[in-house]
């Protein structure tokens, strides 16, 4: 198992410095990766929450808290503290031009060793909004957007939960 991870790493220029220590981890069912008991629960990063256009920082605290409550339900969080440490130290290793999104938390994912990464983009335009989930792992990026005209925050926040369910039925 060692020679394979240590072998896939290389194959897609990862440096094994990044990598600490291997852990076959048990999934169950491959059609749902929520399933997980709570003793088998995967770790999760929860980017902060990207807005654009008028969103209030209410409503966006808001649906932050109903992406966390709902995902910590399946999966264990990594604290936003340790996420930061890890950016911070992702910044300094990479060169500016290598530095986009995608490399940079490709990078703390190793660093932290967690597969599994959520992201919500809430857009607002004249009180429509479109809440868009990505949700990233080392092999593949999954993404669910829904529309919502003239949506109270309570109805975005219904939405968020219908987006985890969505993404997670798309598995």
């Amino acid at each position: 198992l060692v020679k394979n991870i240590n072998s896939i790493l290389k194959n897609n220029g990862i440096e094994k410095n990044y990598v600490i220590s291997y852990e076959k981890v048990k999934i169950g069912n491959q059609n749902n990766l929520f399933q997980a008991s709570s003793e088998e629960k995967l770790q999760v990063i929860i980017l902060p929450t990207a807005t654009l256009g008028n969103v209030k920082d209410t409503t966006e605290q808001i649906l932050q808290n109903t992406l966390d409550n709902e995902l910590k339900k399946y999966f264990k969080i990594i604290s936003q503290e340790i996420f930061e440490k890890a950016q911070e130290r992702a910044f300094q290793e990479l060169d500016y031009d290598e530095c986009t999104e995608d490399q940079c938390i490709m990078l703390i994912q190793e660093m932290l060793q967690v597969e599994h990464v959520f992201h919500l983009q809430i857009i607002e335009e004249e009180k429509d909004f479109q809440l868009s989930l990505s949700w990233r792992t080392l092999d593949e990026n999954k993404k669910q957007a829904d529309i919502c005209l003239g949506c109270s925050t309570i109805k975005l926040s219904k939405k968020v939960t219908e987006l985890i369910q969505n993404i997670n039925s798309t598995n």
